[in-house]
Order: structure tokens, then C-alpha cells, then sequence
């Protein structure tokens, strides 16, 4: 029962970190909750145990990026701080780091397996979480009635309201809709790609599991932005080379996944309507339907193309002009292009910033010698590349997740027995 209750808290404390969602009825949003408590935890437990020196690098790094931040706006007399709560990711992201090492801990206390490791369990935790998300989108996805009660609830942005109409053919989740479900599912996706390769995992082990959760979870990330497309591409390609997957197997499950996805819409048919399942059909295979032109029908191809005629100003490039959003709280010079918004935000300086920041945070993560670890972080960074195409792309607040799993596993390790973290 115990072993039940420490599964449940890390899955909650998990779903509601990556799933972002604020109930009306609630003061903050419930990953703030959830983050305040694993704070108030991570910082009673620092009287135990002290601080490592990778807590001290990562907040030396936190604080450069609160400043760089904070000054840019400042600079430019844009008073734009919209970036600003991104800066405070370590400080907010490693406590619930922590509070799940402590699950695994205590957890393995209770049921030893040594070759269920730190990363393993969380691994696992984020997939139970997916697969609640996944009933929670596809109920909505197929009742009107459900997706309307859980709208009146939540707390909508600007950008929600204005394509509401949307909803008829894209998936929405809990906490997630458009371009943040993507980036979602490009997570839980390249976790589920590389669980083959850990040493033990639970959801692996049950195969039965695993793959219709693998082909729904798929599908849930195509219904929810055809960028998604991309990500399982990509990991597939690198599924044939890491796991060397013969080449029959390799098509065969690529053919596998568009079959699927038409049986699965063909599915839909028995509830709802045709001309809803006609736009859902065409909307998620418009690239294809319209003979590789669907990408002139993209806001964001469109927005890159023409930034990329208009160029930008000496000062602009270098420093920025110090806005994210516009004076309507709009994107700033109408492009919602990841690389331009950091551009125009704080020049190729905040971009190097970005790059010293990731430096620093996957250097820690690396010290774990996992190498499950170092295959998810080079895929998330191939992938977040992509991404800042399309978006703004960040995914500090996934890989943070891993931070003292990371550390635990290499304290348990041959690499350093006398990290304490615990």
C-alpha cells in the first residue's frame, strides 16, 4: 500500500509539473502549489544534508540569468518582464526534484530491486502520467460536453480564447493545448523511444502496456500539432541506428503508425460527425493531401520566410530591442518564431546566454554517466533546435526533473560514493 501512495505522489507531483493548469477556484496554479511544497521540503532537508556543489553552480548560473533578464528591458526602457518567472526554472524545478528521489528512496526501502534505479522510477512515473493525460484528451477530444465543463474551470490565455474554434479537430489536454502539447509530447515521446534501453522498467516490462501506450501517445501528439510529425520521424530514424533495427521491422512500424492513426480517426466515426472527422482527416494530413504545399498554410513558415527578408538592425542584433510582446500583448513584430523572439528580446547576447545556461545545467546531468540520460538530452536538444522554428522551445523544466535522480544514481554508482544528497 505504501509502495501505491509513493507511486500516486510522484505521478501527481510529475502530471502537474509537465501539465501546467490553473483552476479558477484555486489561488495559483497548481504547479506553483506543488513547487512551493517541494521548496518548503528541499529546504528542510538542506539543514540535514548541506548543498553540493552542483546545487551552488546551478544557482550561481540562475542568478546571472535573473539579472541578465532583468536588466535587458531595463536597458531598452521596454519594461518587458514577461520572460522573467523562466528565469527562476532551477530554483523552482530542482526542490520537485528532489521530493521525487525522495519517493524512490523511500520506495526502495520498501521493495528492493537494484536494477530499478533512480532515473528508472521517475521514467516510469512520467509515463503513468501521460497515460492519464491521454484519457483525459481523448474524452475531451470525443465529448463536446466534457472539453466545455473543463473549459469553464480553467483559466484561459488570449491565445486559447482566440482559436477555440480549433478544438473541433486538434486535441486539447489537461494544461496543454497547440504548440505546449507538442513540446509535451516530444518529451513523454523521447522517454518512451529510449525506456528499451534502461536496465529496468516497469512500464517496459509489461509489453502489453507499453505499445498501445507508444501508438496512442503517437497519435495524441499528431492530433495535437502536426509538428509532432518531426518528433516521431526523428525518433524513429533513431531508433533503427541505437536499438539497429532491421530495416523490414523499421518499415513495418512506420507504416504502422499513419495505419493506425486512420483506424483510429475512422474510430472517431462513431462519434462524431462526418464533416468534423473530414476536417480532423484533412487538418492532420494536409501536408501530404496538398502535395508538400501545406507548409505555406503555417503561420510560422510564413513568419520566418518574411523575417528572414526583413532582417535586422545593427542594435537589434547584437542587444535586442528588450520586447517578447507587443504594446497588445501580442507577439512582438507579429512572429511567433522561437530564434527571432529571443533576437529581438535581448540580441545574440541572450541567445549565448541560453546556450551558457543549457551548458551548465546538462553538464551536471551528464556527471550521472547514464547513458540513457545522455541519448534523452541530445534528442531533446536536436528536437528543441527544431522547434524554435515553429515556437519559442524551451525544455529546462523536463530535463530539471532529472536533476537529483541524476545525482542519486550517481551517487549509488561507482563514480562518486561520496555525494550525499539524501
Amino acid at each position: 500500500m505504501k509502495l501505491l501512495v509513493l507511486r500516486f505522489l510522484s505521478v501527481v507531483v510529475i502530471f502537474f509539473s509537465i501539465y501546467r493548469v490553473k483552476f479558477l477556484f484555486f489561488p495559483l496554479a497548481l504547479d506553483r502549489m506543488i513547487q512551493l511544497i517541494c521548496i518548503l521540503v528541499y529546504f528542510l532537508f538542506i539543514f540535514k544534508r548541506g548543498v553540493t556543489r552542483y546545487e551552488i553552480k546551478l544557482y550561481g548560473v540562475m542568478l546571472a540569468y535573473f539579472i541578465l533578464v532583468l536588466s535587458i528591458p531595463i536597458i531598452h526602457s521596454s519594461y518587458d518582464y514577461s520572460w522573467l518567472p523562466n528565469t527562476l526554472n532551477i530554483l523552482l524545478f530542482m526542490p520537485v526534484s528532489y521530493v521525487l528521489c525522495i519517493f524512490y528512496q523511500r520506495s526502495m526501502k520498501l521493495k528492493f530491486n537494484p536494477d530499478y534505479n533512480a532515473i528508472g522510477y521517475i521514467c516510469d512515473s512520467i509515463i503513468i502520467a501521460n497515460i492519464i493525460q491521454l484519457v483525459f484528451s481523448f474524452v475531451f477530444f470525443l465529448n463536446s460536453d466534457f472539453l466545455n465543463s473543463y473549459l469553464g474551470i480553467v483559466s484561459l490565455n488570449d491565445l486559447m480564447l482566440e482559436r477555440l474554434d480549433a478544438f473541433e479537430y486538434r486535441m486539447i489536454g489537461v494544461g496543454q493545448a497547440f504548440f505546449s502539447g507538442v513540446l509535451n509530447y516530444a518529451f513523454v515521446l523521447t522517454i518512451l523511444f529510449l525506456l528499451p534501453s534502461l536496465e529496468y522498467s516497469v512500464i517496459f516490462k509489461n509489453k502489453f502496456i507499453y505499445y498501445p501506450v507508444l501508438l496512442f501517445t503517437i497519435s495524441a501528439a499528431i492530433l495535437t500539432g502536426r509538428t509532432s510529425f518531426i518528433t516521431v520521424l526523428f525518433l524513429l530514424m533513431f531508433s533503427v541506428f541505437y536499438y539497429k533495427i532491421k530495416l523490414y521491422k523499421y518499415i513495418l512500424f512506420v507504416f504502422m503508425v499513419p495505419i493506425f492513426l486512420l483506424l483510429l480517426i475512422n474510430t472517431l466515426s462513431n462519434f462524431v460527425d462526418y464533416n468534423r472527422l473530414y476536417d480532423i482527416y484533412s487538418w492532420v494530413f494536409e501536408l501530404f493531401i496538398s502535395e508538400g504545399k501545406g507548409l505555406n498554410s503555417t503561420t510560422s513558415s510564413s513568419d520566418l520566410l518574411r523575417m528572414i527578408n526583413e532582417g535586422f538592425s545593427f542594435d537589434s542584433f547584437f542587444i535586442g530591442d528588450g520586447y517578447l510582446l507587443a504594446a497588445d500583448y501580442g507577439y512582438y513584430k507579429n512572429t511567433d518564431v522561437g530564434y527571432y523572439r529571443f533576437m529581438y528580446f535581448g540580441g545574440i547576447v541572450f541567445l549565448s546566454f541560453l546556450v551558457f545556461y543549457y551548458y551548465n545545467i546538462i553538464s551536471v546531468l551528464n556527471k550521472s554517466n547514464c547513458a540513457f540520460l545522455r541519448y534523452l538530452l541530445l534528442i531533446m536538444i536536436f528536437l528543441f533546435l527544431v522547434f524554435n522554428v515553429k515556437g519559442v522551445s524551451m525544455f529546462d523544466n523536463y530535463i530539471l526533473l532529472f536533476l537529483f535522480p541524476s545525482l542519486y544514481y550517481r551517487s549509488r554508482s561507482c563514480c562518486d560514493k561520496k555525494l550525499s544528497i539524501l
